[in-house]
């Protein structure tokens, strides 16, 4: 059988802002009463992104948690995470405290996106809590900095560019089930795999302006190609 082509040495953050590029009004979210387009998605991520590097906590390539509802705060916070050069870790937002305790440790997580109501039981955790709500509305308001989208791509690009002649291939996310023993167990996942996922597939290749349901959990697998398949098709 013969190969098909994919941008294996592209990033997942490259693709997205094709997309942007070529249709920044199309809708790139529907979440409930949010609507997102590509440019105001784009736009939010940056933001999020600059504001996450902030806390002492963040270093390049670090694994940030989230522990989120399958809405649009999740996506932001994905896209916020790898144009940060972070690796993200999808929880569950109904993960018991007990497990997201032991990922954390097992994942050496500096810092965990959570949502507002679930601050308080979060607290007695040894990671750095992100409001998320409290972050977001922030930047809906117009409240938090204006970014220069053009001179973020360029930096983002310069690490990129940097960090590949020291590093091996980018990473996407860390995925952890729970293995025979009920011990965490972590998988690190390349982002040229999800490429390869979700990019000129050979079964279902989305189309724009086709919409997909984002069925299952963050913290399976299947979230991969629901989520990614219809952000970077358009």
């Amino acid at each position: 059988a013969t190969a098909r082509p994919y941008p294996k040495h592209s990033s997942l953050v490259e693709e997205f802002l094709k997309v942007v590029q070529s249709s920044p009004d199309a809708m790139a979210v529907h979440a409930g009463d949010v609507q997102l387009s590509y440019a105001e998605l784009d736009a939010r991520s940056w933001q999020l992104a600059e504001m996450l590097q902030r806390p002492p906590a963040w270093q390049p390539g670090c694994h940030i948690a989230l522990m989120l509802e399958k809405d649009e705060r999740a996506l932001i916070v994905m896209l916020a995470i790898l144009k940060s050069h972070g690796i993200y870790l999808p929880l569950a937002a109904n993960t018991p405290l007990e497990r997201v305790g032991d990922v954390l440790a097992a994942g050496t997580v500096p810092l965990l996106f959570a949502e507002n109501e679930h601050m308080p039981t979060m607290s007695q955790l040894d990671v750095v809590l992100l409001d998320t709500d409290a972050l977001l509305a922030e930047i809906a308001s117009g409240a938090a900095t204006p970014v220069q989208t053009h001179d973020h791509i360029l930096r983002y690009r310069n690490a990129v560019e940097q960090g590949a002649a020291e590093a091996g291939p980018a990473l996407a996310y860390l995925m952890f089930t729970s293995g025979s023993t009920g011990t965490p167990k972590g998988t690190l996942i390349e982002q040229c795999a999800v490429l390869r996922l979700v990019c000129n597939t050979d079964y279902h290749q989305v189309r724009a302006r086709e919409r997909v349901l984002l069925t299952g959990s963050l913290a399976f697998d299947a979230a991969t190609f629901e989520i990614w398949s219809a952000l970077l098709n358009g």
